[in-house]
């Protein structure tokens, strides 16, 4: 059944899977847009929550998520399943997209309630603040599913429309995020399509980055660049601080860095420091880079 505005909390059923209680609370199936970005649901999409029941109650707890088990709400358009469930008292939260498989098989669902539980003990030294997603003033708050994103031990995160929707279509979004390590604050910034590493390594060497490069000077600094693919990078920083000294623009090439990883497309990050922000620029092989002072 199709609904709109905001869903209203469903009835619930409760489903005995290896002695503990399964309990789906909402289920929705539907396209990527910004009321999926701001509250995990689409005032466009199909309602599934009853047909998950059904099905469970049926002994089916692998269900594929597709046009045939849950309709289309929006044909030729990517769509997601996006459901929350409570087992053992331990809320989960699936974001399935089409063609995917909701597992919600006893070891999977005991597997990932242990996962949450100990998460939720333990929120790691790394804390999210605050977490913003969109473009040209349209802006979801994304802080709650960064942390979802984060649990379990997980510190790498896609910025992209399929995790956040989309709030500003057509456009190329932007992210913010407010973190917390050490009782130190650190302001992350960039674009849509980086993979971001929230590591408490990567914080923390953020952090000494952000401290060593504070007495550069100068409205945008270079606080470190490095060049390459997967885990076989080198640190260019000396070299496109030279070549941004004064601002400018930089075509990313291995005739220019170097090629640490042949044969395998390579980017360039770039830490800058501005107005006691860290932000982290990103640029592919053959693509330009530029920095304005």
């Amino acid at each position: 059944m199709k609904h709109h505005g905001i869903i209203a909390v469903v009835a619930l059923l409760a489903v005995t899977a290896g002695g503990a209680e399964l309990v789906i609370v909402k289920a929705e199936y539907g396209a990527h847009g910004r009321a999926a970005a701001e509250t995990g649901f689409s005032p466009d999409g199909y309602d599934v929550a009853e047909k998950i029941r059904a099905l469970l109650v049926r002994g089916e707890r692998e269900i594929k998520v597709n046009g045939d088990v849950f309709g289309d709400p929006a044909p030729m358009v990517g769509k997601t399943l996006r459901a929350i469930v409570r087992y053992d008292n331990t809320p989960l939260e699936f974001r399935i997209a089409e063609g995917g498989l909701l597992d919600l098989r006893e070891s999977t669902l005991s597997a990932l309630a242990a996962t949450a539980a100990l998460a939720a003990y333990y929120q790691g030294p790394v804390k999210i603040i605050r977490a913003e997603y969109g473009a040209g003033g349209k802006t979801a708050d994304v802080t709650e599913r960064v942390k979802a994103l984060l649990a379990g031990g997980n510190s790498r995160i896609k910025l992209t429309n399929g995790n956040f929707g989309d709030p500003a279509p057509r456009m190329v979004k932007k992210w913010k995020i407010d973190v917390e390590y050490q009782r130190r604050g650190l302001v992350l910034r960039g674009k849509e399509g980086v993979e971001l590493d929230l590591s408490e390594k990567r914080i923390s060497d953020l952090i000494a980055l952000e401290a060593k490069g504070a007495s550069a000077g100068g409205p945008v600094e270079i606080v470190h660049a490095e060049y390459g693919a997967q885990d076989k990078t080198v640190d260019v920083s000396g070299l496109v601080r030279g070549l941004l000294a004064d601002g400018g623009r930089i075509k990313i090439t291995n005739a220019l860095f170097g090629d640490p990883l042949p044969r395998v497309r390579k980017s360039l990050r770039v830490v800058i420091r501005h107005n006691g922000e860290i932000r982290e620029l990103r640029a592919d092989e053959g693509s330009v880079l530029e920095l304005t002072k």
